[in-house]
């Protein structure tokens, strides 16, 4: 993360003064790193650390403003942690739908659970519906992808782009 130094904010010149663990916490609080600590536990850590030193305290607001103009998070960065995170929930929402099958085939093994015809009919329409739903998305893909690498689209889309430009003109096409 960047980190862009100013001479009058009371932030920068504790980082720059040799507390390279304000910096590190700074990029570990709840501001950058989802479940980190707050800004303001470590604006009141510092406050009672340097009680009665009112040059080197710093007021919530200064650390505030410090993580918007001076220690930011780039794109890169925010888009890589995002990605963790979605992939670290990936395995918990990727097949839910299995393991219910699962757990409901042990259910009927064991006796817990009995199926009527209306239920063996119902999951077997649902199961048709999802497969015909997935072959249908995915035919829809290739058909815009052919489009595209074929050119169609793209020349079809120059022809809207010049047929608008003729009838802007002033509505005397042709005249």
């Amino acid at each position: 993360m960047p980190y862009i130094p100013d001479k009058r904010c009371k932030v920068c010149k504790h980082i720059n003064g040799g507390d390279a663990k304000l910096l590190r916490r700074i990029y570990n609080s709840k501001k950058f790193v989802k479940g980190g600590e707050s800004l303001k536990k470590i604006q009141e850590d510092y406050y009672q650390k340097f009680d009665g030193d009112p040059v080197k305290q710093f007021s919530y607001i200064s650390l505030v403003n410090h993580c918007k103009y001076h220690q930011t998070a780039s794109n890169e960065q925010i888009v890589e942690a995002r990605a963790e995170r979605m992939e670290a929930n990936l395995p918990k929402y990727q097949n839910v739908q299995d393991l219910i099958l699962e757990q409901g085939e042990e259910k009927i093994l064991s006796g817990e659970m009995k199926l009527n015809a209306s239920n063996v009919l119902q999951a077997a329409k649902q199961k048709q519906d999802y497969e015909t739903k997935q072959q249908d998305r995915k035919d829809a893909f290739m058909k815009m992808l052919w489009g595209y690498a074929s050119g169609e689209l793209a020349i079809k889309d120059r022809r809207m782009l010049e047929h608008t430009d003729t009838v802007s003109d002033g509505g005397t096409e042709g005249a």
